[in-house]
């Protein structure tokens, strides 16, 4: 299908952004299409990671503009989030709670499907933990717990990042498979990730992030 002919979901124009003297981004432009997967690469420093929380609104760029289904994040910031769902370096959870609790109070708040996020606790062999408190937890396990409960939104536009860490081959095997079925499905994915392998296996493009020296 000609891209003109489809439906921009997300839109980035002439992003900038500075952390003291060091520029990390510098007027960049994107627009992400529904129905596609797109890889995020670059080394470490790129700005990959900055430029997922300029999209989900943790950090404010110096200029630029951002449109996620036709939707202006400084006009209605909570419509805008509505349209995301996002997986953003390390997860942040209840400590003192089990990840069952924890998959429950998160998939409320965010108005996800909740069975369909116990059952993608069982697809990343998190089952049998689910009444472990999430402070006994694996760096691996919080990031499988995390991406359950974000997969189980139902959202237009997915920000993965790293989103194979922690998993076996299997665990991957499958991951790529649900990635691509959300993609069939209609849903516009934005993934990053240091193994390369899984994502030539399903992106339909990649954007390459240059680091500013």
């Amino acid at each position: 299908m000609n891209r003109q002919t489809m439906d921009t979901v997300l839109q980035l124009r002439d992003i900038t952004i500075s952390f003291g003297k060091k520029t990390v981004i510098d007027n960049l432009s994107l627009d992400l299409y529904k129905g596609e997967i797109v890889s995020l690469l670059g080394e470490n420093g790129s700005g990959k990671s900055t430029l997922m929380k300029i999209i989900v609104g943790l950090v404010l760029p110096d200029q630029g503009e951002i449109l996620v289904n036709g939707i202006n994040p400084k006009q209605n910031q909570e419509e805008a989030l509505k349209q995301i769902s996002a997986q953003i370096e390390e997860p942040v959870f209840y400590e003192n709670m089990s990840a069952q609790d924890n998959l429950h109070l998160f998939t409320s708040l965010k108005d996800a499907d909740e069975k369909r996020a116990n059952e993608l606790l069982d697809m990343f062999n998190l089952s049998g933990h689910r009444k472990k408190k999430v402070k006994k937890f694996s760096i691996g396990m919080r990031r499988r717990l995390q991406l359950a409960i974000c997969l189980a939104y139902d959202a237009p536009l997915y920000i993965l990042d790293e989103p194979f860490s922690g998993m076996d081959h299997q665990g991957v095997a499958d991951l790529e498979a649900l990635l691509m079925n959300l993609r069939d499905k209609g849903h516009t994915l934005l993934i990053s990730s240091h193994q390369s392998e899984p994502l030539l296996k399903i992106q339909d493009r990649e954007f390459k992030m240059v680091k500013i020296e």
